[in-house]
């Protein structure tokens, strides 16, 4: 991410640590080490705009930091057990995260507040990821599932995916990015 012209990015050392360690790239300069109040650190995401990095913890915390000097904006204290994944909307209006406790929970990052609690997986959720878009995001469970989810009225998506057009999307999804491509030859990608 590009921060006030230094190329940054968030890495968690260890998750017995209970460190998060910003570094500056290409020059590999130690900016900040966040030491988490979380019993390990399970996931780290960073914002589009580069404003923010949120981690989930072990104890079920789901911490939100200020990226730019490493200071703790605020706790989400929602999960009671481990939290798996972490991710920012594109646009940086939410925040969702999902763990061991089969739910997904969105927050509206301008109020803070839950915006929408979803019983997602049987067996726990292992990851999640919005589309480039921010149209949809998907999620991957213990059990072998993935689910899509409509951002619009957050249901889980039917017989096709859905989309921010009309035009039915391709969409890939790995780890680190989930792209819509609706057929017009245009692709972007999030990572």
């Amino acid at each position: 991410r590009n921060v006030t012209g230094v190329q940054t990015c968030a890495l968690p050392i260890s998750s017995a640590d209970n460190t998060i360690r910003i570094w500056a790239s290409p020059s590999g300069e130690l900016k900040h080490t966040i030491e988490a109040e979380t019993k390990g650190v399970t996931s780290v995401s960073y914002s589009a705009d580069g404003k923010y990095i949120a981690s989930g913890g072990m104890n079920g915390y789901v911490s939100l930091w200020n990226a730019l000097d490493g200071s703790k904006v605020t706790d989400f204290t929602e999960f009671k057990s481990q939290v798996n994944t972490v991710a920012f909307s594109p646009d940086v209006q939410y925040l969702a995260a999902a763990g061991d406790d089969n739910k997904i929970i969105i927050w509206d990052l301008a109020s803070r507040q839950v915006k929408k609690e979803i019983s997602a997986h049987e067996k726990g959720v292992t990851a999640i990821a919005f589309s480039d878009k921010g149209g949809i995001f998907v999620s991957t469970g213990n059990a072998g599932s993935i689910k899509t989810w409509d951002m619009k009225n957050l249901k889980i998506g039917k017989k096709k995916f859905v989309s921010d057009s009309e035009a039915e999307p391709k969409i890939v999804c790995s780890p680190l990015q989930i792209t819509e491509d609706n057929n017009n030859g245009d692709r972007k990608s999030v990572v």
